[in-house]
């Protein structure tokens, strides 16, 4: 009795799995009615809808080596990312990978039916690749690609055979859960097992023209009692600038002591070439596969804590060929490089031990790739971002001046600077002010109060005062001429208007200076006569009677003959910093002579309305100088976050052949420089004296 109710037990099993692979199963796609109908033209798969689709599986099979490859890809429902779980959800490349397999499909149309005979398979490739079906003698075996829905379910299942003879991108195939064999057109490069096909194979995304650092660090690790120890070789840092590289650092750990230095070993050069495939082999590094840290490894990674206290963390990092040590820094068994690029970001990249194993070698006979990630030899590689904040330097900010004197000044200088001449300090004092015209006449009637001190038969000055106006407004215009200068041939502001019908002014001499404003004249006027009454208060009276000399900016017959004009008074040392400060000059500047003010003088609310606007204007600048520099840090630090954040939870597999280049060793990175080309020709066959040269030469 207990026999029978066992056997209805499993019976019932037995019809509950039978029921369930049923529901599962492939489904037909047409009824063996339809396919011996005319198919010619028709889709094979009429309701796939790509955007559906949540799994990709492609299934190939090595005749040689009668093994199968393949390769899954899954889509996350929540945020619609493709990975990769057979490599541990190792995130895809992109969606539009996965459509460039998927879409290709819903467009396949027959072109012919060649057979429906289970027989034909082997002939047109189009067998099912099944392991438990398959083995070395089997033959004809196609490539499975079969896309699945949200629930599991079957969405298209196509077996991909031969191509057909003398035909392009012609193909046979095959639904699985049919016999008839088909001719569509379709092209299978998207159909790959191969891992990097379907990632972002560059780890690092940088380009070898941006890379302007390298740094060197070759050690290794020894076994000692208990553990293991680091024997240091030597660290390198190297710039390339202009084309050029140069050495910055170089630290010699074999000489004991040995001090950082620049300077390349005597006798030794860089070797170019080496440090040159250096840069091209970052540029081209490749991940072939990955494996994922432990978690507790990954987050200590991130954190950048001691992982000496998470046992599986070591112990995993151990096994690839990494040694966490006190400090919570990791040494690498293949050592380490540090690549610098232009945006202010350092890769640190350390690699573990080498990976030779009976996997990677069928992996290698299967792929049959001719290039380096065919290598049997493969290697670990750790990677870390670091930001180099050497390449955001905070910008040099222009000085607010706070004063007007310290406007003044700053502008001065920069004029200076601009026209290559060397200009005084100009004293705060020495700011130019605002001339007061009510004191101007009292100055002019002080320095001509003194009729002693002209000469006895004075040279007659050209005036354009007419013969009905007073001495006492004409006096000043003969006064203000120092030596060597006409007097103004235009009438100033100190002079009393006069009626335009009295006034017949007398023509102006041919050299007479240009029209003057009366603030010019003005303040002019108050600064010789000023310097003027001074001389004479301290001069003797007889020495003030000597004639000045004549110069060379005016002619003898307009030079006038007075004390004013004495070699002490037209020395550039007599004068004094009110008068370089002034702002207006209306004689032509000597040479060596700068001017150090605007031909009109501005007012105290002009000054202080100009000093405003330049404080904003220097201000802004600034500001912006600073934003620029703090956006662009802050945008390399976010950079190194998401680097970080895609690096941590992966140990990356790279080529061994790769890795052999980007490991400058002490041998690699030093030459003997080469002959000198000059000198190798000096020791050719000698040519006669001028040769090849003109005659006379």
């Amino acid at each position: 009795m207990n026999e029978m109710k066992t056997t209805a037990v499993f019976a019932a099993i037995a019809a509950l799995s039978l029921g369930g692979a049923w529901i599962v199963r492939p489904k037909a796609i047409r009824s063996e009615s339809e396919i011996t109908g005319d198919l010619k033209g028709q889709a094979i798969f009429k309701e796939l809808e790509p955007d559906t689709a949540s799994s990709l599986r492609i299934v190939k099979f090595n005749e040689e080596l009668a093994q199968l490859s393949q390769l899954e890809l899954a889509k996350d429902t929540k945020n619609e990312v493709w990975s990769l779980p057979s490599s541990d959800n190792y995130p895809a490349d992109s969606a539009e990978k996965v459509s460039q397999a998927i879409a290709p499909l819903t467009e396949l149309t027959v072109l012919s039916t060649v057979s429906t005979d289970r027989g034909a398979h082997s002939m047109y490739g189009v067998i099912e690749p099944k392991e438990d079906q398959l083995d070395v003698s089997t033959t004809g075996v196609g490539t499975l690609v079969r896309v699945g829905g949200p629930n599991g379910d079957v969405l298209a299942s196509l077996i991909i055979g031969k191509a057909v003879d003398g035909a392009k991108d012609q193909r046979y195939v095959r639904v699985p859960t049919e016999d008839a064999v088909y001719v569509v057109e379709m092209k299978t490069d998207a159909y790959s097992t191969q891992f990097d096909s379907w990632i972002k194979g560059e780890i690092l995304t940088v380009r070898g023209m941006d890379i302007n650092y390298v740094g060197l660090r070759d050690y290794a690790i020894v076994p000692v009692d208990g553990g293991f120890g680091l024997a240091r070789n030597f660290d390198s840092d190297l710039a390339f600038n202009d084309n050029k590289w140069s050495l910055s650092k170089f630290v010699d750990h074999k000489v004991e002591g040995s001090p950082e230095s620049n300077q390349l070993p005597e006798g030794k050069v860089l070797a170019d070439t080496a440090l040159n495939d250096l840069r091209n082999s970052v540029q081209n590094l490749k991940i072939i596969n990955v494996r994922r840290k432990p978690a507790g490894l990954a987050q200590d990674l991130k954190a950048d804590k001691s992982l000496l206290a998470n046992k599986e963390s070591t112990k995993s990092l151990q096994s690839q060929g990494f040694f966490p040590m006190d400090s919570g820094d990791v040494f690498a068994a293949g050592g380490e490089l540090i690549v610098g690029t232009k945006d202010g970001i350092r890769y640190l990249l350390r690699f573990g031990n080498a990976i030779i194993s009976s996997a990677a070698l069928e992996d290698d006979k299967k792929d049959k790739k001719d290039d380096e990630s065919s290598s049997s030899s493969r290697r670990y590689l750790l990677v870390t971002a670091q930001l180099d904040e050497s390449k955001f330097p905070v910008p040099e900010l222009k000085v607010v001046p706070e004063t007007v004197e310290q406007m003044l000044a700053m502008e001065a200088a920069e004029k200076a600077k601009a026209s290559g001449v060397a200009t005084p300090v100009v004293p705060a004092e020495a700011a130019p002010k605002t001339p007061e015209p009510s004191k101007e006449p009292a100055a002019a009637e002080s320095s001509t109060s003194a009729p002693a001190t002209e000469p006895a038969n004075p040279t007659p000055t050209p005036t354009t005062e007419p013969a009905t106006t007073e001495p006492k407004t004409t006096e000043p215009a003969k006064a203000d001429a120092p030596a060597g200068e006409p007097a103004p041939a235009t009438p100033t502001a100190t002079e009393t208007p006069v009626e335009p019908a009295k006034t017949e002014p007398a023509p102006a001499p041919a050299d007479a200076p240009k029209e003057l404003s009366a603030n010019d004249v003005g303040s002019e006027t108050s600064v010789v006569k000023l310097v003027s009454t001074k001389q004479e208060e301290t001069k003797p009276q007889e020495e003030a009677k000597v004639d000045a000399p004549q110069t060379t900016q005016q002619p003898p017959a307009e030079q006038p003959k007075t004390d004013a004009a004495t070699p002490a008074q037209t020395t550039p040392a007599q004068t004094t910093p009110a008068q370089q400060a002034a702002p207006t000059q209306t004689t032509p500047a000597t040479p060596g002579q700068t001017e150090l003010a605007p031909s009109r003088q501005e007012s105290k609310e002009e000054l202080e309305e100009r000093l405003q606007f330049l404080q904003e204007s220097i201000k802004k600048e600034n500001k912006r100088a600073l934003d620029a520099r703090n956006d662009s840090l802050k945008a390399a630090k976010k950079k190194v976050d998401e680097l970080n954040t895609g690096f941590a939870d992966w140990y990356y597999v790279v080529s061994e052949s790769v890795y052999t280049k980007l490991r400058v060793s002490r041998e690699q990175l030093f030459k003997a420089p080469e002959a000198n080309p000059a000198r190798a020709g000096a020791e050719g066959p000698a040519f006669p004296p001028n040769f090849g040269l003109p005659p006379g030469n």
